[in-house]
């Protein structure tokens, strides 16, 4: 099986920047990092009263550190998904105005005049419908390369997130 981060990055739109991609290999490091650590339990039969402040924890109670923590993983993975998103969004908002305009046209095409024996109208209608056909073949090229970013990227958070839940030292 290849691995996904050479397949993530062969399978790149070269359209589409480079950081617009989630990056797989910080992740993959991050969990290298924790899957070394032991997780701190908390030693139920020695109870010990320190008046000092305790180390500052996260919502489940885990010790925070910067140093390859699951909290580090969960700060990387939710920035690379809101990049994600946001290329996404633009992606999808350009696309929606370049059919906004294509479907215009088409309906343009419908009010054109054929009744004229006129021939230079004609092949001047068959360029505006031949351009027409470009655009419409761009738009769904533009489509088919956002749908494989959406994919190859899903993919990515999809296998980042289960090898996480394999390595992770809170794993019992």
């Amino acid at each position: 099986m290849v691995e996904f981060g050479r397949r993530l990055a062969e399978n790149r739109a070269p359209e589409y920047p480079p950081d617009a991609y989630m990056d797989y290999d910080r992740l993959k490091e991050i969990i290298e990092v924790m899957k070394g650590k032991k997780l701190a339990r908390i030693d139920s039969t020695t109870r010990e009263v320190s008046l000092s402040a305790p180390p500052p924890t996260n919502a489940v109670g885990r010790q925070l550190t910067s140093d390859g923590s699951e909290e580090d993983f969960y700060s990387c993975i939710d920035a690379q998904l809101v990049t994600v998103e946001a290329f996404t969004l633009q992606k999808v908002t350009e696309l929606r105005a370049n059919i906004a305009s294509l479907e215009k046209e088409v309906a343009n095409l419908g009010s054109i005049d054929h009744d004229d024996d006129d021939d230079d109208d004609d092949d001047d209608d068959e360029e505006v419908v031949e351009r027409v056909r470009e655009k419409a073949d761009d738009a769904a090229k533009d489509f088919l390369i956002l749908e494989k970013y959406v994919n190859i990227n899903f993919m990515g958070f999809h296998k980042i997130l289960k090898k996480h839940d394999k390595n992770s030292p809170s794993r019992a």
